[in-house]
């Protein structure tokens, strides 16, 4: 991440408790046991945001007492704060208008409670924003600190306050602004790009594609599988993030890896790929459903939704394509040499050892999967 300079970074924490009222105030948030918090300002076109833990959370993690004398000082705290950050921004995610962002650090900073509890701040920014649609904040430290740690937090918008909690249960927040000037080009195009990050980091969407494509088959076969593909899953996106149609997403993701299984076993049977296309446009179906648990989690906007949705299919197709086109040379080039059938039957081997183990894991919770 990108870092100010000093004078810059000073200005910035003093805005941030400034906006919020600083942390000290037990009126706004108190303290509690296994609690971490979060406050957020957002002014004009800038973003500061803050963690704070208190250290004998921190110290269940980190293990911050290196000379075991019982006491952990802020020298001790102070050589660990670069590992603390990595952990926040590897296990946090903030989107703005609904798009993946980095934000800058900040120094940290000490604070005691009236107490004597000793918290240490974590802060962070972001400027240059344009007009903020929604911001979307992601915090999954329950793995790290236990299922029963919870983290209470505070926006502030403009003077504007809206409380947060997060539990291993609830590890999302979203809101959505309204703004009389929001662009909604600029909305298409993130949701656009969000169809396109969602099938590049999908591996089961891209498993299932190297499956079909594996066995090879004429140019317009393979045209038609991808179209029937893409005709059935955009009709499950749309009825599915309408929430005409709720199907719980445990079951949706062990249907997907099942349909992974299927296509794979297929491939070390089938001769033709000709009629594969009905197929595929029924498992079609059900990566639908998957599509829209994405959005669901991402919270679609009420203004302009259609377009968002169509958007979102869009980015969806645009990389399909580009993972087609890079797949289907390299599949075809290895298909017409002599290893044709050990081409065919390893790939589909190692595609069913991955979708066999997502559905484990997925339909029964059994720590198996290999991505």
């Amino acid at each position: 991440m990108s870092s100010f300079n000093l004078p810059a970074m000073a200005t910035r924490i003093v805005l941030l408790w400034a906006i919020l009222g600083g942390f000290s105030s037990t009126q706004a948030i108190a303290h509690e046991s296994n609690t971490g918090y979060i406050l957020i300002g957002l002014r004009a076109d800038s973003l500061y945001l803050t963690y704070k833990f208190d250290i004998t959370d921190l110290e269940r993690v980190f293990s911050l007492d290196q000379n075991d004398d019982q006491v952990i000082d802020r020298d001790e705290l102070l050589t660990r704060v670069p590992e603390i950050y990595h952990f926040i921004e590897t296990n946090s995610t903030i989107r703005l208008s609904y798009l993946r962002t980095s934000l800058a650090r900040l120094d940290a900073s000490f604070e005691e409670d009236r107490a004597g509890n000793l918290f240490i701040n974590f802060h962070f920014a972001k400027s240059g924003m344009a007009d903020l649609s929604a911001l979307n904040v992601e915090i999954n430290f329950f793995e790290a600190f236990g299922s029963d740690y919870k983290v209470l937090g505070r926006i502030d918008r403009h003077g504007e306050l809206e409380q947060m909690i997060f539990t291993n249960a609830t590890p999302l927040f979203k809101q959505e602004f309204s703004s009389q000037h929001r662009d909604l080009l600029r909305q298409f195009a993130a949701f656009v790009f969000l169809g396109i990050e969602h099938i590049f980091i999908g591996a089961d969407h891209i498993m299932f594609l190297f499956g079909l494509l594996v066995i090879g088959g004429r140019f317009m076969t393979l045209v038609k599988i991808v179209t029937s593909f893409t005709i059935s899953h955009s009709i499950t996106l749309v009825l599915a993030a309408l929430q005409l149609i709720v199907i719980p997403g445990w079951f949706v993701e062990s249907a997907i890896a099942l349909s992974i299984v299927y296509i794979a076993c297929e491939n070390f049977f089938v001769q033709k790929s000709d009629r594969r296309w009905l197929v595929t446009g029924f498992f079609g179906l059900v990566h639908g459903f998957g599509f829209a648990n994405v959005l669901g989690d991402l919270g679609l906007p009420t203004k302009g939704l259609l377009p968002s949705l169509l958007a979102f299919n869009v980015g969806v197709e645009i990389g399909q394509i580009v993972i087609v086109t890079i797949m289907l040379p390299v599949i075809w080039a290895l298909l017409h040499t002599r290893f044709e059938k050990q081409v065919v039957w390893i790939g589909s081997a190692v595609i069913l050892v991955f979708g066999a183990t997502w559905f484990l894991n997925r339909a029964f919770d059994l720590p198996v999967a290999l991505i």
